[in-house]
Protein backbone atom coordinates (compact mmCIF):
# COMPACT_ATOMS: atom_id res chain seq x y z
CA UNK A 1 0.00 0.00 0.00
CA UNK A 2 1.01 3.55 -1.13
CA UNK A 3 1.75 5.73 1.60
CA UNK A 4 1.68 8.94 -0.68
CA UNK A 5 -0.67 11.46 -0.30
CA UNK A 6 -1.72 12.48 -3.20
CA UNK A 7 -5.35 14.15 -4.27
CA UNK A 8 -7.17 15.73 -7.60
CA UNK A 9 -9.48 18.39 -7.37
CA UNK A 10 -11.86 19.90 -9.59
CA UNK A 11 -15.29 22.17 -9.13
CA UNK A 12 -17.52 23.76 -11.42
CA UNK A 13 -17.30 27.61 -12.13
CA UNK A 14 -18.52 28.89 -9.19
CA UNK A 15 -16.48 27.41 -6.76
CA UNK A 16 -12.57 28.44 -8.68
CA UNK A 17 -11.19 30.26 -5.50
CA UNK A 18 -12.07 28.06 -3.26
CA UNK A 19 -10.83 25.00 -4.74
CA UNK A 20 -7.19 27.04 -5.48
CA UNK A 21 -7.45 27.70 -1.63
CA UNK A 22 -7.87 24.12 -0.53
CA UNK A 23 -5.26 22.70 -3.09
CA UNK A 24 -2.84 25.37 -1.37
CA UNK A 25 -3.70 24.13 1.90
CA UNK A 26 -3.27 20.70 0.95
CA UNK A 27 0.17 21.62 -0.74
CA UNK A 28 1.27 23.35 2.78
CA UNK A 29 0.37 19.56 4.35
CA UNK A 30 2.68 17.63 1.97
CA UNK A 31 -0.16 16.52 -0.57
CA UNK A 32 0.11 16.33 -3.86
CA UNK A 33 -2.09 18.11 -5.89
CA UNK A 34 -3.53 17.24 -9.16
CA UNK A 35 -5.83 20.42 -10.41
CA UNK A 36 -7.61 19.56 -13.09
CA UNK A 37 -9.87 22.79 -13.61
CA UNK A 38 -11.68 24.45 -14.45
CA UNK A 39 -9.42 27.84 -14.55
CA UNK A 40 -11.86 30.15 -16.55
CA UNK A 41 -15.22 31.73 -14.66
CA UNK A 42 -17.46 30.65 -17.44
CA UNK A 43 -20.48 28.44 -17.19
CA UNK A 44 -19.42 24.93 -16.58
CA UNK A 45 -21.45 21.84 -15.94
CA UNK A 46 -20.02 20.51 -12.96
CA UNK A 47 -20.50 16.44 -13.40
CA UNK A 48 -18.35 16.85 -16.50
CA UNK A 49 -15.54 17.91 -13.69
CA UNK A 50 -16.54 15.60 -11.34
CA UNK A 51 -16.18 12.51 -13.72
CA UNK A 52 -12.82 14.07 -14.93
CA UNK A 53 -11.54 13.73 -10.90
CA UNK A 54 -13.15 10.64 -10.64
CA UNK A 55 -10.64 9.16 -13.48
Amino acid sequence: MSTEKRIVLSSDHAAIELRQAVAEHAKSLGWEVEDIGPTSPESTHYPKHGEAAAR
